[in-house]
């Protein structure tokens, strides 16, 4: 296709729906058909143009026949409301493979007859609320089975479910998640973002295998791969985002989103291969960043006796551990109170300085249950130590002492910087 419009489609290429005087549309899905689903919020503004309020938008669903056309098989007329009495949208729509339809936003996830109707094999009623955060992108996976990405601020999750909508595994993902895709093989791909409101990020690229793990035979061995798109300087990087990932015919992964830098912005999309290497012609391919698999065990820094609490005991504990040998550590990182790298009377000194001093608490994650985000060689013995109840605790340290959670590089791995000057020579050497 030369990219023109296709005037096969409503005319001229272009359809409009409406429900009342501000409609928004988030997502579009494909079915086998030809048929195109849209989903997104309605208005209830039927009448009056005020000034809308969160009540006025409610969960939508369209569906288009291939010639654009309202399809009146769906919910009587192409178009289906699901009335809320709050602010709600469907932000990620997916086709099951009998047909039904399976839309999510907010935190609610609901499943349809071809028709329309509720399907009330979901969780009785054909809704399901989710609780670990908004709900982001969703796909099917066969026998109607779902997956989906969730998540709020810097903790996300993947939720893979039944037909019946009762879960079969959760993880946790790294970054913020922006886009979810399944490979032919039933593995889940992952496009997130690795900055935050303070820091410039790069786009990072996961998968998991059907079962929620990470799949060592994706990015080196890590199940993840990072690199930046823009390259910019070190003092002043680009920040990459996410927005949307796509596995074209022959298994090749497309992601899509942006690219910034003070008033700069551009369109940024990147193609990698199916096991997450870049997609690159150049002689020398490009190697993007690669982490070893993320420790998955959380913890809170200084609470050595493992309590859920920083107090004289944890001091104590650490005492009779370095001096005496009579008590064991079930996690080194916790112990590391002043997150050095190292164990030693220091970490000591600085818990007994905090709980009786009120000098500079330890460093994340202290506050909340959470993954040890800089570089060192210690980690936990013990994979049960806490439990996160809410948002990890990952702090608002330089980008230098916060890089990419935990950054045990695996061997022949590269740096983001030299990534990017490597990169810099593969484009340079195309252009020549």
């Amino acid at each position: 296709s030369n990219g023109g419009p296709d005037f096969s489609f409503s005319g001229d290429g272009r359809r409009t729906v409406g429900f009342g005087h501000d409609d928004e549309a988030y997502a579009v899905a494909l079915q086998p058909d030809g048929k195109i689903v849209v989903a997104g919020a309605a208005d209830e503004r039927d009448g009056l143009l005020l000034g809308r309020t969160i009540e006025d938008m409610d969960y939508a669903l369209v569906r288009l026949n291939p010639d654009g056309s309202l399809d009146h098989t769906f919910a009587g007329d192409g178009k289906l409301r699901k009335e809320s009495p709050i602010l709600s949208r469907f932000v990620a729509v997916t086709i099951l493979d009998d047909g039904r339809i399976i839309a999510g936003g907010n935190r609610q996830i609901y499943r349809f007859h071809a028709d329309g109707t509720p399907d009330a094999s979901l969780d009785g009623d054909g809704k399901l609320a989710v609780t670990r955060g908004e709900l982001i992108d969703l796909v099917a996976h066969g026998d109607g089975r779902f997956a989906y990405i969730m998540g709020e601020k810097s903790s996300h999750f993947l939720g893979g479910l039944d037909a019946s909508g009762s879960y079969v595994f959760t993880a946790t993902i790294p970054f913020e998640s922006r886009a979810l895709a399944l490979q032919s093989d039933g593995n889940f791909v992952i496009a997130a973002a690795t900055g935050s409101e303070a820091v410039p990020g790069d786009f990072a690229l996961m998968r998991y295998t059907p079962t929620g793990a990470m799949d060592s035979g994706f990015g080196e061995g890590s199940g993840l791969t990072i690199h930046g798109i823009f390259l910019g300087s070190l003092e002043e990087p680009y920040n990459d985002e996410p927005s949307s990932i796509a596995i074209a015919p022959n298994g090749k992964i497309v992601v899509a989103g942006h690219t910034d830098r003070g008033s700069f912005s551009a369109y940024a999309i990147a193609r990698y291969r199916p096991w997450g290497a870049l997609d690159a012609d150049c002689a020398e391919q490009p190697t993007p960043l690669v982490l070893s698999a993320p420790a998955e065990t959380f913890f809170r820094r200084g609470d050595v006796d493992g309590d859920g609490s920083l107090s004289i005991n944890d001091a104590i504990h650490f005492l009779k551990w370095i001096l005496l040998g009579s008590k064991s550590i079930a996690c080194d990182d916790a112990a590391d109170t002043n997150d050095d790298g190292n164990l030693t009377l220091d970490d000591a000194i600085y818990s007994l300085s905090f709980n009786f001093l009120g000098t500079a608490p330890p460093p994340v994650p202290f506050t909340a249950c959470g993954l040890d985000i800089t570089p060192d060689e210690l980690g936990c013995q013990d994979q049960e130590i806490c439990s996160p109840p809410g948002p990890l605790d990952r702090g608002t340290r330089p980008a230098a002492d916060r890089r990419y959670r935990r950054l045990l590089r695996t061997p022949g791995t590269i740096s983001r910087e030299q990534n990017h000057a490597r990169v810099a020579s593969c484009l340079q050497s195309r252009a020549g």
